[in-house]
């Protein structure tokens, strides 16, 4: 518990920086100001009391939805190209006060990259999303055409989550 504890210490620092460098460049260009900090960690365990019993609830590819009393404000990921949800949480004993992290893969990578050749770069620039990332990076992988439909998966999870803010992509940095 401790590893992971570190391990999940590390990749929140590693996204607080990347967000300040991209919080740095969109502020020098445009007069805005961040609103609300959502940290949401979506493959980790945690000792947790249910049912009157102490357990270790393991979330792969899912995040809590309360904590104590408070319901959390939560990301749910679909995509690069069909857009993400903020939503608010529900307390479900029977689902562990649990719901999913997003969208998730309907396809692996290699098998979607070979049964979909297209350039993904044109297909953003057409609807208007910006991508950016290294010329030899390999974005096909992450194509909206490779994830589960997002707005399914919302509806699935309609007693878990409630969807505070539909997400748009404008633009997109992969390494």
């Amino acid at each position: 518990m401790a590893d992971m504890r570190a391990a999940m210490d590390f990749a929140q620092e590693s996204r607080a920086r990347i967000e300040a460098t991209c919080l740095d460049a969109i502020v020098s260009r445009a007069p805005i100001a961040p609103g609300e900090r959502i940290e949401t960690h979506h493959n980790f365990a945690a000792l947790e009391r249910h049912d009157d019993r102490d357990v270790i609830v393991h979330r792969k590819g899912a995040v809590g939805t309360v904590d104590g009393d408070a319901r959390l404000r939560i990301t749910i990921p679909g995509s690069m190209q069909t857009g993400s949800y903020i939503g608010l949480g529900s307390p479900s004993a029977r689902a562990l006060n649990t719901c999913s992290h997003g969208a998730g893969r309907r396809m692996g990578r290699r098998a979607f990259a070979r049964q979909n050749p297209q350039d993904i770069r044109a297909v953003m620039a057409r609807e208007g999303v910006i991508l950016m990332c290294p010329p030899e990076s390999d974005v096909l992988d992450e194509a909206g055409a490779a994830y589960k439909d997002i707005e399914s998966v919302m509806r699935y999870q309609q007693d878990l989550v409630d969807p505070v803010v539909h997400l748009r992509p404008l633009g997109v940095v992969k390494g």
